[in-house]
């Protein structure tokens, strides 16, 4: 008489599997320190352009944000693309720039950045023209650091400080509508409201 087969019940993990897997993620990420330190710059930016305010500049919301992002931008990309090593940072750079439309269209960003170059040189305003133009190469570096191993290793990091700087931005401006909350004093025009939190946007 044939014996009946008992029904497969659910899979038992081996005692230790999952330290071993945390273990493992643990080594990826300390064997990486570039990365580390790249997404570290990259959440401090994110939560530094969301947040920075000096009142003492005559932009109080502009220019501390605009210096963080340029800082973090040359910080996070000399630690993703230079650290540990030169040439891993320029095997990073093939890898992102790939072949066919990808290619294409680095060949162009290029040309459109050696483009601004020549025309900020050839300006009647040069000093402006190059200061502009300083930021705009800066700020350009989020786009190889967008497709990096630092965005896909560490995204969670990434996407936690965006969602709590929000957060911080949202709290502060209901609190700034129900009048319970004022951090600054703001001369508005018109009907508009000081609810912009740490944004700004809406005083003068």
């Amino acid at each position: 008489m044939a014996k009946k087969k008992r029904p497969a019940g659910p899979a038992r993990r081996r005692p230790g599997a999952d330290a071993a897997a945390i273990s493992q993620r643990t080594r990826r990420v300390g064997a990486d320190p570039g990365a580390l330190a790249a997404a570290l710059c990259l959440a401090a930016v994110l939560a530094a352009t969301a947040l920075a305010v000096d009142t003492s500049a005559a932009a109080s919301f502009d220019a501390p944000k605009r210096l963080a992002a340029m800082l973090g931008a040359a910080l996070a990309a000399a630690a993703a693309f230079l650290w540990p090593s030169a040439p891993q940072g320029a095997r990073e750079v093939r890898k992102i720039l790939g072949r066919g439309a990808r290619r294409a269209a680095a060949v162009l960003l290029a040309a459109a950045l050696v483009l601004s170059v020549v025309s900020a040189l050839a300006s009647p305003r040069r000093t402006i023209a190059l200061d502009g133009l300083r930021g705009a190469v800066l700020l350009a570096l989020f786009l190889p650091l967008g497709a990096s191993r630092t965005a896909s290793r560490f995204r969670g990091l990434l996407t936690c400080a965006f969602l709590g700087a929000s957060f911080v931005n949202a709290a502060v401006a209901v609190l700034q509508s129900r009048g319970l909350y004022h951090p600054f004093e703001l001369e508005t025009v018109g009907q508009r409201q000081d609810t912009g939190a740490f944004a700004g946007n809406v005083g003068y």
